[in-house]
This record gives C-alpha cells, sequence and structure tokens, in this order.
C-alpha cells in the first residue's frame, strides 16, 4: 500500500491522484479489502462517483426490502405456528415446521393465516394453495 502511494502521488494532476485513489478503492471492494485500503488513503481526495453512489443506494434499498420480506415471511410464520397450536390443540411437527419454512410465498402464508380457524388438521391447513 505504501508502494502504492508513492507511485499514486508521482501523479502531477491531483485530478489524476485522485481518480487512482477511487479505482483502487472500488477495486478494493471487490477484493474485499476496502477497509485496510480506505484507511491508508485517509486524506486522500477521493473522487466521489454518481454512478457508485446510486448503485450502492440501489443495493442498500434492496437490502432493506429483502429483510422487511423476510422479517413478514418470519412473523407470518410464527403467527402460524401459535394459532395452529391453539386450534389443532398440538405442535407442528417436524416435516409440517419444515413445510411452513420452506415457503417463501407471503401471499400463500397470508392465505394460511387467514384459514387457521377453518382447517381441521395442520396437514389440510398446509395444503392451501
Amino acid at each position: 500500500m505504501e508502494a502504492w502511494k508513492i507511485e499514486a502521488a508521482k501523479e502531477s494532476q491531483e485530478y489524476d491522484q485522485r481518480l487512482l485513489a477511487h479505482l483502487t478503492l472500488t477495486f478494493a471492494g471487490l477484493a474485499q479489502c476496502r477497509a485496510a485500503w480506505q484507511h491508508q488513503l485517509e486524506g486522500w481526495a477521493v473522487i466521489k462517483s454518481e454512478y457508485l453512489e446510486e448503485l450502492r443506494e440501489e443495493v442498500r434499498s434492496e437490502a432493506r426490502a429483502e429483510g422487511k420480506a423476510e422479517g413478514r415471511m418470519e412473523t407470518l410464520r410464527q403467527a402460524i405456528l401459535r394459532l395452529g397450536r391453539q386450534r389443532f390443540d398440538k405442535v407442528a411437527g417436524r416435516k409440517q415446521k419444515a413445510q411452513l419454512n420452506e415457503m417463501t410465498d407471503v401471499p400463500r402464508l397470508e392465505r394460511i393465516l387467514d384459514r387457521v380457524l377453518d382447517a381441521t388438521s395442520w396437514d389440510e391447513l398446509l395444503a392451501t394453495p
């Protein structure tokens, strides 16, 4: 890293130095060593790329949406297990829990939850399309 800094500092234009630092951080991120490089490049005026900033925000946004969907699925599964235990007077078996945990379709999980009071068994409940 020190050798890189010495070579990059030889660039006469500040813009070129900033561009090199920016590109280096981009590749360091791909190589999963961005934190170390970022620490070494403190004080370098790194160019901010609008495109990369937008891309980062898009990835963050997608991750948040994915996290919300995962949380929603888990909440629905827990509600189905709790209400099913009360409705059928027994907990779901291992097979039934595994079947429920494999379901990733939120609308289907919602339909199953809506049917808890009408179903007569765990198997019937989990067969809800």
